[in-house]
């Protein structure tokens, strides 16, 4: 089909849904429904259409959409993640913003000055945001200089004091190099093991991993990694790695520390890749942590063979 022909059809649709619609009506069909945006709304000659065509966000405005966004976020995420719904954003302010028009764009850049977002995404519904955790009032207790706090949740405590897992030297840590946000980071890994159901419902341990910058005031977060979606990984020293917040993670590879499995969980519009972990990587990060959860999974998978074992001889 010629690009002339295809404009024909596309004019003479157009002209039929008018035939039908009229005013805020056909707007909110060419516009929210079918995606034209108010340019070509009016290069398709509905020019009278032009007094409900979007306008252009005040300064004023602007500010007090970033302003929701980011205290919406730090104030009330656990995770360091957090999304905010375009009909949220319509409710409090009365503006129309979404993916597709100069309003949401407009927003989006931004939020993207500000220092507390690490990455951020629109999607249909809504924009979902990842956060510093230094930022989150959950994550830190209120100490940005602070990943006790964030490393002692994850700890399994019962077996082993979070105190006790910590390098004395940072230095001692191999360290992690990849360019994100238009900026060269060597980054400092942290091995966390993490409190998750299994299919019957008692609790395992995970792998995770979390990234660190390091200044002269200590450990500061970055990232997670990771992703469990509260339930056990089945195959050692694995994760799900969060490529939706992380979308540098894959220069991590190029550096040996995992390879890609090729299998993937979907969650929403994301896919999250499940990556096999350098055992030797793990222990060099922190030995005490991957031991706990190494250990963990050895006892975990050999009585759920014995268990199997059993049935068989029952069975007989």
């Amino acid at each position: 089909m010629t690009e002339k022909r295809k404009a024909e059809l596309i004019g003479r649709m157009v002209e039929w849904l008018g035939e039908y619609e009229r005013g805020q009506e056909l707007y909110d069909l060419l516009h929210t429904t079918i995606g034209m945006s108010d340019d070509e709304i009016r290069e398709v000659g509905l020019t009278s259409l032009s007094e409900y065509f979007e306008k252009p966000l005040d300064a004023e405005m602007l500010k007090k959409l970033v302003n929701y966004c980011i205290n919406e976020g730090t104030e009330h995420s656990e995770d360091g993640n957090w999304a905010i719904s375009y009909n949220e954003l319509y409710y409090h302010f009365d503006v129309d913003v979404n993916d597709t028009n100069g309003n949401g764009k407009a927003l989006v850049e931004e939020l993207k000055k500000r220092d507390e977002i690490a990455e951020l995404i629109m999607t249909e519904d809504c924009i979902e945001i990842n956060f510093h955790l230094q930022y989150c009032e959950n994550c830190q207790n209120g100490n940005p200089a602070s990943v006790l706090s964030l490393i002692g949740c994850n700890i399994y405590d019962e077996h082993l004091d979070h105190e006790d897992t910590r390098p004395e030297k940072t230095d001692e840590i191999p360290k992690v190099k990849l360019k994100a946000f238009d900026k060269e980071w060597e980054l400092t890994p942290e091995v966390t093991a993490i409190l998750v159901p299994d299919f019957m419902g008692r609790e395992q341990l995970n792998i995770g991993i979390n990234l660190y910058t390091e200044d002269e005031n200590g450990l500061k977060a970055f990232a997670e990694l990771t992703k469990h979606f509260n339930e056990f990984i089945g195959q050692k020293n694995c994760a799900y790695v969060d490529t939706n917040n992380c979308p540098y993670a894959e220069q991590l590879l190029e550096q040996g520390i995992a390879i890609d499995t090729g299998l993937t969980k979907q969650s929403g519009y994301c896919s999250y890749p499940l990556w096999l972990f350098n055992e030797d990587f793990l222990k060099s990060v922190n030995s005490k942590i991957y031991d706990l959860y190494s250990e963990s999974f050895d006892e975990y998978m050999e009585s759920m063979h014995s268990s199997e074992d059993e049935g068989q001889t029952f069975g007989m």
